[in-house]
């Protein structure tokens, strides 16, 4: 069974390589740094190493985890994580963002 945009129900995460459709949480490895994750994330996304270094004070500031930048994200708290990859992937432009549960681990503030 096919959707009528031709993806399979079910799947998971289902993205075109025109970004008319992505996920609110993106892959943030937890090894690596949040400045690292934002280029990670960014590039799984479709996103260009250029559009990302564009984009990279507005994510930071809309994550609002500028002071944590250089900290691996494992030591995050799961609403800085999910700040983190919700910030990447709003930044990304797409005609649809699917919003889920990923969100209900957000800070109160966010």
């Amino acid at each position: 069974m096919e959707s009528s945009a031709g993806m399979a129900p079910g799947i998971g995460n289902q993205t075109t390589d025109d970004r008319r459709l992505t996920t609110a949480d993106g892959p943030n490895h937890p090894e690596l740094s949040g400045r690292e994750n934002i280029y990670l994330n960014g590039a799984v996304l479709g996103m260009t190493r250029v559009e990302i270094k564009r984009k990279f004070e507005e994510i930071v500031t809309f994550a609002e985890v500028d002071k944590f930048l250089d900290t691996p994200v494992k030591h995050y708290s799961s609403g800085m994580y999910v700040r983190l990859a919700f910030a990447v992937a709003a930044h990304l432009e797409p005609e649809i963002l699917v919003v889920d549960e990923v969100l209900a681990v957000g800070d109160a503030q966010f």
